[in-house]
């Protein structure tokens, strides 16, 4: 009870549990409580050392990575009884954590697209180069960025497959479509990254030469 507590309940704020002194609602969220933990232990916990893995490998920050995890634990308490109702539980769930990774990246790249103009004033005043830009360069980084720009089915396979290694069966529960759709998406995402990253080699090609 107490992992559990610590893992979820501290972080969720629900009406229904609201104490207005009569002992009833105390009891209410009591049964709510142990009914809650009966369904995580039953779902969650047989597949959550792969929801952690799968986080850390998609998201690499390891910040963001507690805070990604965090929330996919918070989707999952307010809908433990459709998931319990759900064919395929652990598919469903891994579904919502890699489109909760997807949408991390996304917001990772929004902020640095903020962050930067202020990075490239500080570089043109001739100060040493700034850490943002430099991390840029990582190669690793730079294709998260790209897989935040595809569409989200695509990222979202090309997340699976080459991330967390999840073979066509699997991505095709996980997805909800047929083994053929998910490899077309792959095959589309991968393409659409060797096309961009065949654009940047040649601007930075360009650059150099200039």
């Amino acid at each position: 009870m107490a992992r559990f507590s610590h893992r979820i309940s501290l972080h969720i704020r629900s009406p229904g549990f609201v104490i207005r002194g009569d002992g009833r609602l105390l009891q209410q969220r009591e049964n709510r409580v142990d009914q809650a933990e009966r369904l995580y232990r039953k779902l969650i916990e047989p597949i959550e050392e792969q929801l952690i893995g799968t986080v850390g490998r998609i998201v690499r920050d390891r910040d963001q990575a507690a805070d990604v995890f965090q929330e996919t634990l918070c989707w999952i308490w307010r809908h433990l009884e459709r998931i319990d109702r759900h064919p395929n539980p652990p598919a469903y769930i891994l579904r919502a954590c890699v489109g909760r990774c997807y949408d991390a990246l996304r917001r990772e790249v929004r902020r640095r697209k903020r962050e930067r103009p202020l990075s490239e004033q500080a570089q043109a005043a001739g100060g040493s180069e700034p850490q943002a830009l430099a991390a840029d360069r990582d190669e690793g980084r730079v294709v998260r960025q790209m897989i935040a720009h595809l569409p989200s089915k695509q990222a979202k396979a090309l997340l699976l497959r080459v991330v967390d290694e999840a073979d066509y069966p699997e991505m095709a529960q996980v997805l909800g479509c047929s083994e053929a759709t998910a490899r077309s998406h792959v095959s589309k995402a991968k393409a659409r990254l060797r096309r961009e990253l065949t654009r940047r080699n040649v601007i930075a090609l360009r650059g150099g030469a200039s």
